[in-house]
């Protein structure tokens, strides 16, 4: 055997040598049965850096029916929508995002992210205007999207904040630090954001390119994130801290719910939950994909006062700047004062990336 095809078999068996845990929820419920065994340490490693930070999540409650349902009120808000529509309801770049996020407008790096994105929150009561943060909004629908869809999708986000929330409450319980639950709630379910992706294939893109990815390399800033993906389409991939190597995260159609842990719930535990990098790589054998990445967040008002000096902190995008060219170190020294509302407001504004309208390019 040559050294080129030994050093190919390794690197294979190599990048096949993490696999996703898989976590019962139900087994942190108040009957949890014999099945679950220990099954909060199960959850306690698979949430560490030695487990990846990133799992499948069973036992869920959502039905497989109506996660397909799901899945197609997604697509159609890409499909069925005009480029005129989605320009018209495009995000400006502020804290509250609701509406569209056109190809090319937004980035994690200096690469172009192929995709492009969809928007919305709580559904609040129709003309409710008394909001008390930046973001808490109406949501934008746009025309032609059928009352149908709007009902599903909301449906499911209601689904991902009582998820959110059993999640939370199960790390707070495994680990005996009662702030972790305690910071979750109503408030961060009304400012909680769902993101619905649509990854563009990319000819001759590749995970190690410089110049375009479906999304780049980072972690999550809240709390924790719930994705719905597409049954037999690659893309979502974490990587492992020691050695940098990305690996592919399942999407048979058992694992189509996955969670990764955020930058908040990893300050807060003092590292002992591990936000992990992650990326999406543009679709290969798929002209596109489509996943709902729900960004379950903390209560507006939450502190993290004297916990971002620490390692867990330092590594997070929650405190890089992620402006095109920007570098680490954009808090202020009293930024652990800041509430994580304020954080996520100042977020969003730094992965927008405007572009010259037409009228504007002359």
């Amino acid at each position: 055997m040559t050294h080129s095809i030994l050093f190919g078999v390794l690197a294979s068996l190599s990048a096949r040598s993490w696999e996703a845990p898989v976590i019962d929820l139900s087994c942190f419920g108040d009957y949890p049965g014999d099945k679950c065994g220990d099954e909060a340490s199960k959850l306690l490693r698979a949430a560490s850096e030695s487990g990846g930070g990133a799992f499948v999540l069973r036992g869920h409650g959502v039905n497989d029916d109506f996660i397909d349902s799901v899945l197609s009120s997604a697509r159609r808000l890409f499909t069925d929508v005009d480029a005129s529509e989605k320009e018209r309801l495009s995000i400006i770049g502020d804290g509250l995002t609701r509406g569209y996020v056109p190809l090319g407008r937004e980035s994690g790096s200096d690469r172009e992210e192929i995709k492009e994105a969809f928007s919305y929150g709580y559904d609040w009561p129709e003309g409710y205007k008394s909001f008390s943060n930046k973001l808490q909004g109406p949501n934008v629908w746009p025309a032609g999207i059928s009352a149908e869809d709007e009902r599903v999708l909301n449906e499911w986000f209601g689904h991902a904040t009582r998820l959110g929330l059993s999640l939370a409450r199960a790390f707070s319980s495994a680990l005996g630090q009662k702030a972790l639950s305690d910071s979750c709630g109503p408030d961060g379910a009304s400012i909680s954001l769902q993101r619905i992706f649509r990854y563009f294939a990319v000819e001759g893109d590749d995970s190690s390119g410089d110049k375009t990815i479906g999304s780049s390399p980072h972690t999550d800033w809240g709390f924790i994130t719930i994705v719905l993906q597409e049954e037999g389409v690659d893309g979502l991939e974490v990587q492992d801290s020691e050695t940098g190597r990305y690996h592919p995260l399942p999407n048979d159609r058992a694992s189509r719910m996955v969670v990764n842990v955020g930058d908040f719930a990893s300050i807060m535990s003092g590292g002992k939950l591990h936000s992990p990098v992650h990326r999406v790589v543009s679709p290969k054998k798929a002209a596109e994909r489509i996943s709902l990445v729900h960004f379950y967040y903390p209560n507006y008002n939450t502190t993290l006062e004297g916990l971002l000096d620490t390692d867990a902190a330092k590594r997070t995008s929650l405190l890089t700047d992620q402006k095109a060219g920007g570098v680490s170190g954009w808090i202020a020294e009293d930024g652990h004062m800041m509430a994580f509302g304020d954080f996520i407001s100042a977020k969003w504004s730094q992965v927008y990336r405007p572009r010259s309208r037409p009228d504007e390019e002359l």
